[in-house]
């Protein structure tokens, strides 16, 4: 039997009462499936939150540990706070040049609100991930 003759069968077709009725009390109380979906994302967020943040705790306990890439890759933004620095250096210049567009850019808007490009080298991982917290719980459906 197709679904077509379901729909114009008049025994088994809703009532214009009830689907206002049904629309009725969906706009008046409140939706379990959306409360539930926003539980969801804050535990979710709360979750990549504490992990982010218990990985990186060895990490802000002492200055001197830097992420390996981040020795060649992010040494050279201290120009930006210093434009002095390295000068005539072919190993700072070579990173600068190769270092993606959006790298550099997000590297430099930390810069001018004042944090070291190692400081936000090390807090980058935390923010990335809650990024993708938000992103990947909104491509998922419940």
């Amino acid at each position: 039997m197709s679904h077509s003759a379901d729909r114009s069968d008049p025994a088994t077709r809703p009532t214009l009462a009830s689907q206002l009725g049904y629309v009725a009390d969906r706009l008046i109380q409140p939706q379990p499936r959306q409360r539930y979906r926003a539980i969801g994302l804050v535990l979710s967020l709360l979750f990549s939150l504490l992990t982010g943040l218990c990985v990186i705790h060895e990490a802000l306990s002492d200055p001197l540990v830097i992420q390996d890439d981040a020795r060649q890759h992010v040494f050279w933004m201290a120009r930006f706070a210093n434009p002095a620095l390295f000068p005539q250096d072919p190993i700072a210049d070579y990173f600068q040049d190769v270092a993606p567009i959006g790298y550099t850019l997000l590297y430099r808007l930390a810069a001018l609100v004042g944090m070291a490009p190692f400081d936000f080298n090390h807090i980058l991982p935390v923010l990335i991930s809650l990024a993708t917290t938000i992103v990947v719980y909104g491509l998922t459906k419940s």
